[in-house]
């Protein structure tokens, strides 16, 4: 698993540089910077870091920004496949995404009688060297939440099915 997040200047220091180049009068640093947000207000840093993780990942983002003053970004869950898995009263659906640099990212969403989650692949996801890593950690991750939400014949039978799907994956990695 690779983290981008872990990979990013935090937002303190992105204001650390501003602060820097400011007292050092370094016009090249300024000029990147303030294309950000040209207020010094927190939009740059955080535009700044949507930029950046967004070259990590591989894209080459145009610096456009919406009416608010952020940072515009790409749809991503229009790019993504898409595993379902349907009950009589739950449904769970993995958005799996590989971006430009190779590496693989997932999201989902669950809903359940009373309860749900979702979380779309980004530039911010942890990001996988392999589909099946990316999904087999997916399927981890809802297994536990579906787990910890209830012990009803629902949850059961989701965490089941993501068992099963779990082990089709498993399978066909070892003939890969």
């Amino acid at each position: 698993m690779i983290s981008v997040r872990e990979q990013l200047s935090s937002e303190d220091q992105i204001i650390e540089r501003l602060q820097t180049a400011i007292k050092e009068n370094d016009a090249e640093t300024l000029a990147y910077l303030l294309r950000f947000a040209p207020d010094f207000d927190r939009r740059l840093a955080l535009n700044l870091r949507t930029y950046e993780a967004a070259r990590l990942c591989g894209y080459d983002p145009e610096i456009k920004f919406d009416r608010c003053g952020w940072l515009k970004t790409g749809k991503l869950e229009e790019k993504c496949e898409v595993i379902r898995h349907e009950g009589k009263n739950y449904s769970i659906m993995i958005y799996i995404l590989q971006h430009p640099n190779g590496n693989w990212v997932v999201g989902h969403n669950v809903n359940f009688p009373t309860c749900g989650s979702s979380s779309s692949p980004g530039i911010f996801n942890n990001q996988y060297n392999s589909r099946t890593e990316a999904v087999r950690s997916k399927i981890d991750d809802l297994i536990d939440y579906a787990e910890r939400s209830g012990d009803t014949k629902v949850f059961k039978e989701a965490v089941n099915a993501l068992r099963k799907q779990k082990a089709d994956l498993c399978q066909l990695s070892l003939f890969a």
